[in-house]
């Protein structure tokens, strides 16, 4: 039986541009949590980061989202959670938690998506779970 992990996805650091996870090959898991914690926003206006967890494609090797979290928009500092999990379903309303009830793939990847150019300082830490 496959065991539960965490692993640093990436440590905080101030980014102007997309983050893209590596490639993680799927042990058994059943669905994945990640942290962002957002501790400097972009302050531009209008900005926005979203987390977007991928499937690869074998037959092509192209990403493609398995799901698009809501945005952050720039005033935003904290952590978000963000849950895919086939059987996940959110009980109660709880502040900066977002669930899919989604299958992991065999191949995925995590992206941070900005809408800028601007400065933002996040960490983002993973679980795989069973």
């Amino acid at each position: 039986m496959p065991q539960p992990y965490t692993r640093t996805v990436a440590a905080s650091a101030p980014r102007t541009s997309t983050l893209v996870g590596t490639e993680e090959t799927n042990q058994g898991w059943h669905g994945v949590i990640y942290f962002l914690n957002v501790t400097g926003d972009s302050g531009n206006v209008g900005e926005t980061l979203q987390l977007v967890v991928e499937a690869l494609d074998p037959a092509s090797g192209n990403w493609s989202a398995v799901t698009n979290f809501a945005t952050i928009p720039n005033s935003y500092t904290g952590t978000k959670q963000y849950q895919v999990f086939p059987s996940e379903v959110q009980t109660a309303a709880v502040t900066d938690l977002a669930t899919q009830a989604l299958l992991l793939p065999a191949r995925w990847r995590v992206r941070v998506v900005h809408s800028g150019t601007g400065t933002w300082t996040y960490s983002l830490g993973e679980h795989a779970v069973v």
